[in-house]
């Protein structure tokens, strides 16, 4: 395959082929739009070939589950500025249709607005929506990933300046109240253990601690919400239900019954 990528690189009739007819998932696999650093890419799309990519890239099914993230990490990570660009006018709605919501380092329409923001290729409008999501979410999750590189250079100073103070005086004087509510949603049936049930809320937390490191008010808040949270993984560990025992089991089901007293053998030796 890396023979044929590269025979395919140096002969722009073989590549208009091989973009028409390679699947779509193959192809966010092997190629980059323009070269953007991708270590061990054979094939590098040139410029003069984005309107046919364009085109594959157009009828792929994004109803299909995992597509729209395929489609994302390809725009975010493979593509020059030029080919968003293109891609972008041929397809006006995609930038409104990109969403955000927690945990937004999972998310991969935020890896996509990160890139397009990056390229200053972001409407000032959606940059505004997506900045008053992002400062929801912080409060409501809460959710801290808006200090994540990328996502906050999406914000003005002032903008971030104002999520903090949302979270100072929304977030921080109801922690007990996150809690608990994380604590409704605990169900040893199907979360593995309390830590990794509350490691999302608790980094969240940290983060925040360390964005407010000249404010020691809100420092020992959002100390005594990490002790709590501590004193609640410790108490649902205490009351974890105990696993069955698999040879109490089996010597309960012997009682009582004839058919398991039996030896296997009674019979053959008749």
């Amino acid at each position: 395959r890396d023979a044929f990528a590269t025979v395919i690189a140096e002969d722009l009739e073989l590549m208009a082929i091989y973009l028409a007819g390679a699947p779509v998932n193959r192809l966010f696999n092997e190629v980059t739009c323009g070269d953007v650093g991708v270590q061990g890419v054979k094939v590098i799309v040139p410029s003069d070939r984005y309107d046919q990519f364009i085109e594959r890239l157009t009828g792929f099914d994004l109803g299909q589950v995992g597509n729209a993230r395929l489609l994302h990490r390809f725009l975010a990570f493979r593509c020059e500025r030029g080919f968003l660009a293109s891609y972008i006018s041929k397809n006006p709605n995609f930038v409104d249709a990109l969403r955000v919501g927690s945990y937004l380092s999972a998310v991969s329409d935020v890896d996509v607005l990160v890139r397009l923001n990056e390229f200053g290729l972001l409407p000032e409008s959606k940059r505004v929506a997506v900045v008053n999501a992002i400062r929801a979410l912080a409060v409501a999750t809460p959710d801290a990933g808006c200090f994540n590189d990328g996502i906050r250079d999406i914000f003005r100073p002032a903008e971030l300046a104002s999520l903090l103070e949302d979270v100072r005086t929304k977030l921080l004087p109801v922690l007990n109240r996150t809690i608990s509510s994380w604590l409704d949603d605990f169900d040893w049936a199907r979360d593995e253990d309390p830590e990794i049930h509350f490691s999302r809320l608790s980094g969240a937390l940290e983060t925040f601690r360390e964005e407010f490191a000249m404010d020691a008010d809100a420092q020992a808040q959002i100390d005594a919400a990490l002790s709590d949270i501590a004193e609640v993984i410790e108490e649902l560990r205490s009351d974890q239900p105990p696993e069955p025992d698999s040879d109490d089991f089996r010597g309960r089901s012997a009682v009582g019954s004839d058919a398991v007293s039996r030896s296997v053998f009674d019979d053959v030796d008749q």
